[in-house]
């Protein structure tokens, strides 16, 4: 877990996220699921940071990405391989400020503000044929296949063995695939709080929401498409020797409201390894 202020300049981070969804929803009631649809969802990201300034970062992650989606009566769906690349630039313009040796640390300190902007770019395969279910199709592909802009904001604070948190990002729609699909935008929040036992356990608790605005085809709304879900997340962080951390961490839904009827969200559990020079 690297903090503003770190002296390292080279971040190489390796990910593993897995998520079953088997549950229907109408609006925020749960229904039957008598044709038991479910989909499997296995990620492995690969997360490069380069502090080019003290001010700026970059970031490259790049994800492969395994779907499996079955329910009764119909084919099962097997998507395989490289999804969408992101590239963003992460801003802190008061990074670089220098503290002076009276001050102390706070939770509330400009120095851990810091803009996003990034894009995400075409790499993951795209359904040639897509098609509307209780599964919203932008949910069934590697990628988009279009240049989505991210744009978003972060922010870190510390007191003492304290740190808060918070990041915001919205990923906007950049426009309609060959397919003819145009995925809604997604906006995501997360806000949480962190503690530090004995330097080098550091558990933490994050309250999380993800908003998901309507999929398009050829123009037409999809109607069962659009949705809102809250989380809560705790996670761990082990400092098993100088910066080099394994995480862990769960994101258990606790709100989920969707129009009409939709496949929602399970548990996404992830782990990873991260190593700083």
């Amino acid at each position: 877990m690297t903090t503003a202020g770190d002296s390292t300049r080279f971040r190489v981070e390796l990910l593993y996220s897995w998520q079953e969804s088997d549950e229907l929803y109408r609006g925020r009631r749960r229904e039957a699921n008598p044709d038991d649809v479910s989909t499997t969802f296995q990620q492995e990201t690969i997360h490069l940071s380069w502090k080019a300034l003290d001010e700026i970062e970059l970031n490259l992650l790049l994800p492969r990405v395994e779907i499996h989606n079955e329910s009764v009566g119909q084919e099962d769906v097997d998507l395989e391989g490289l999804g969408d690349v992101s590239l963003f630039v992460d801003w802190g313009p008061w990074r670089g400020t220098r503290r002076a040796e009276t001050e102390e640390e706070s939770l509330l300190d400009p120095r851990g503000l810091a803009l996003i902007v990034g894009l995400k770019f075409p790499t993951g395969e795209e359904n040639d044929d897509v098609v509307p279910g209780v599964t919203p199709p932008s949910l069934l592909q590697l990628g988009t296949g279009t240049y989505d802009p991210l744009l978003g904001l972060q922010y870190r604070g510390r007191t003492g063995d304290f740190t808060v948190f918070h990041r915001t990002s919205v990923q906007l729609s950049g426009g309609a695939s060959e397919a003819g699909l145009k995925p809604g935008n997604v906006l995501q929040t997360a806000t949480g709080v962190a503690y530090e036992l004995f330097d080098r356990v550091t558990p933490s608790l994050a309250i999380e929401a993800l908003f998901r605005d309507k999929d398009e085809l050829n123009g037409d709304t999809i109607n069962n498409t659009g949705s809102s879900f809250w989380f809560v997340t705790p996670a761990i962080s082990v400092r098993i020797v100088d910066h080099l951390y394994l995480d862990g961490a769960v994101r258990i839904p606790i709100y989920r409201d969707v129009d009409r009827t939709q496949l929602v969200p399970g548990e996404l559990w992830t782990v990873g390894l991260s190593a700083s020079f």
